[in-house]
């Protein structure tokens, strides 16, 4: 199974991705754990005000060898294009703060995956933008 999670007032700015299912976010407690090959949150966390709660709730959700996806707006990458006047004022508080609850940068969420026991795949930088895919490692026997 795989799923894109969404938030139902954001959905406008979401493009579908690959060929996952597009879920709302408050149905993530009706997917069953365990079940999930891909798990896509997009820019999910950046609306909840707490990140670790989610990214938790979504791993549960994955098979052993499934991949998650988190995608967000980096605060230090920001924070930079604003002091080197890169971007202007109100550009940044429209990256920041436009309906979003939290910010982080790429280096937080990697470690919150990785304390997951989750293995970081691929990470990068676009812009102001992270994208993270991890993959839950399969069991040893």
């Amino acid at each position: 199974m795989k799923i894109q999670l969404f938030i139902q007032q954001y959905k406008d700015i979401m493009t579908q991705f690959e060929d996952c299912q597009m879920i709302e976010m408050n149905q993530l407690n009706g997917i069953p754990d365990a079940c999930c090959t891909l798990l896509h949150l997009g820019n999910c966390c950046d609306f909840v005000s707490n990140q670790n709660e989610l990214l938790q709730q979504c791993i549960k959700k994955l098979r052993y060898g499934g991949q998650i996806i988190v995608e967000g707006t980096d605060l230090a990458e920001t924070s930079f294009g604003m002091a080197h006047n890169i971007i202007s004022l109100n550009q940044a508080q429209d990256l920041l703060f436009k309906g979003r609850n939290s910010c982080t940068t790429i280096y937080d969420v990697t470690n919150i995956l990785q304390q997951f026991n989750l293995n970081i795949l691929k990470k990068r930088l676009m812009q102001y933008r992270y994208f993270i895919r991890a993959e839950r490692p399969n069991v040893q026997i």
